[in-house]
C-alpha cells in the first residue's frame, strides 16, 4: 500500500537510487525534517541496483576520492544497526590480475603503500593467486 503524498515538505528529493536515499538519510542525519523522497517505482529500483558491490580505495585519484569512499564503507557497516534495514553488504577485497609485463609494470607504478588505501596493496609472485585464492 503506498502512503498519500504529503501535501507540503521541507524538501523533495526526486529520484529514490543511492544519491537521492543518501541526500535524504544525510539531511535527516543532520536534524531536518519533512523529507520526502519520490520515485517512480521501488527504492533504488533504477540503475542503482547495478552499481552495489566491489568497493576499494584503489584506483582513487585523491585523498577526497578516498576519504568519502572510507566513508561509504564505514557507513554501510554500521547502517543496518543504526536503521533496523539489512543492507547486505559484505565488505570483501579484491584481485587486479595483470596479463602481461607491460599491464604488470602499469599496476605496479599505481601501488604506493602507505598512500591512504584502506590495507597496503602489494604485488604477489606470478601464479601465485592459483594457491591463495582458488
Amino acid at each position: 500500500m503506498t502512503d498519500p503524498l504529503p501535501t507540503r515538505a521541507r524538501v523533495v528529493v526526486i529520484g529514490g537510487g543511492i544519491i537521492g536515499v543518501s541526500v535524504a538519510y544525510h539531511l535527516a542525519e543532520l536534524g531536518w525534517r519533512d523529507i520526502v523522497v519520490c520515485e517512480r517505482d521501488r527504492l533504488t529500483s533504477g540503475t542503482t541496483w547495478h552499481a552495489a558491490g566491489l568497493m576499494v580505495t584503489f584506483g582513487s585519484m585523491s585523498s577526497t576520492s578516498t576519504e568519502m569512499r572510507l566513508y561509504t564503507r564505514d557507513l554501510y557497516t554500521r547502517l543496518e544497526a543504526e536503521t533496523g534495514q539489512s543492507t547486505g553488504f559484505k565488505p570483501v577485497g579484491f584481485a587486479e590480475l595483470a596479463a602481461d609485463q607491460s599491464q604488470l609494470a602499469a599496476l605496479t607504478e599505481s601501488l604506493v603503500p602507505g598512500s591512504g588505501e584502506a590495507v597496503d596493496p602489494a604485488v604477489d609472485a606470478p601464479g601465485s593467486g592459483e594457491t591463495e585464492h582458488p
